[in-house]
């Protein structure tokens, strides 16, 4: 059994209304951002809408797989048409590769999350389930020699990493080093990033709210871009290269490289997925607010499709889940939510039982900040 520790003991009360809770909670509202996708068209036309929707559909598989060449390959061209939940447009400026701003205009289409869901499950394609990754990259480049930062006027190589980031779900920013010519004095060292010493980032990545970070080290040698990476994220780390004759080709490739191996740590294969009806038990459940906090995050986790609950008594919830991946990986996945520790293997038809973990103080919290009662 696992308990609570806390450096000091509240105290709570317990008042939830039978009437709110002794009711099915609606469908789980999938990650609406994962399947709202957007694709340059050449005007505003229904037709050209109507060109890019194979593409959309690829683009929303390639996010929710985890896989960056998932695609259709054409079987619902047919049918995408009317999974398409709203659509508009927006214009853009763009930067261009000869330094000359563009104007770009996009489409922007939700599409419906279960309709897709299914597509890429009839296509064998895996889940890429927990939290995208937040990316922190440092580009570090030698120029016949001489060695600095990605400087603060190559807006187009920034547009194309991130928007590349963007097309698969994931955020990804390039922390400022140079402002006016100058290095910023909260910049890190250029010797470790073209080191390739990523834990020295980390109270930079921290402060933007980055959890992986990304160093890149640029060379050009005959006529080609060569890139040494070093990735430091909460899954793992490695070491990689990548090359193109240009040199946002080689930058796009290693930024591939780095979401394809965290997705494959988080993904969950077609022989894990499918339909599982569990009941499981929340036990010292302290309060409503408690209550709210973990029906939000079960409704809002992407491998459990409906959440009804069955009985409360005292501070026990019981709940039903609906499941689109396997028991044991949905277990996994809610151990690892900060309100939550699995416990063990539940009786009487009871798939699990979860313990509801209150957050422990910090240690270095002044004691004259520590409500005592």
């Amino acid at each position: 059994m696992i308990t609570n520790k806390h450096l000091f003991t509240h105290s709570y009360k317990f008042v939830l209304l039978l009437a709110l809770l002794l009711v099915n909670i609606n469908p789980v509202v999938a990650e609406t951002s994962l399947y709202t996708v957007e694709l340059e068209v050449p005007d505003r036309s229904e037709a050209a809408v109507d060109q890019v929707m194979a593409a959309a559909l690829d683009q929303a598989l390639v996010r929710i797989s985890g896989q960056s060449y998932a695609s259709a390959n054409g079987a619902y061209n047919d049918e995408v048409k009317g999974w398409v939940l709203r659509y508009g447009f927006r214009s853009l400026q763009v930067p261009m590769a000869d330094g000359v701003p563009g104007k770009q205009l996009r489409t922007v289409i939700s599409l419906d999350s279960k309709q897709v869901d299914q597509a890429r499950a009839a296509l064998g394609l895996p889940i890429w389930t927990g939290a995208r990754p937040q990316i922190a990259l440092w580009v570090a480049l030698d120029n016949n020699g001489l060695r600095g930062f990605l400087p603060e006027g190559a807006e187009y190589t920034r547009y194309i990493l991130q928007d590349s980031a963007r097309q698969r779900g994931v955020n990804l920013q390039l922390p400022a080093v140079v402002a006016d010519g100058e290095v910023l004095a909260e910049a890190p060292e250029l010797a470790d990033v073209w080191g390739g010493f990523p834990e020295q980032m980390m109270p930079v990545a921290q402060t933007v709210g980055a959890d992986t970070i990304l160093l890149a080290a640029a060379s050009k040698r005959d006529g080609q871009w060569q890139i040494r990476w070093n990735m430091l994220s909460l899954q793992s780390n490695a070491s990689f290269t990548s090359e193109a004759l240009v040199l946002e080709g080689a930058l796009v490739d290693g930024l591939n490289q780095v979401i394809d191996s965290i997705a494959s740590l988080q993904a969950i294969d077609i022989s894990d997925q499918g339909y599982w009806r569990e009941s499981i038990d929340i036990i010292h459940l302290p309060d409503a607010a408690a209550y709210h906090q973990l029906m939000d995050r079960l409704q809002q986790h992407r491998l459990v499709d409906k959440v009804q609950v069955e009985s409360v008594a005292g501070q026990r919830l019981r709940l039903v889940l609906e499941l689109n991946a396997s028991p044991a990986i949905v277990w996994g996945e809610l151990d690892s939510l900060v309100e939550l520790a699995y416990v063990g293997i539940g009786i009487g038809g009871v798939a699990a039982v979860f313990e509801f973990q209150l957050p422990e103080i910090p240690l270095e919290l002044p004691l004259e900040l520590i409500d005592a009662e």
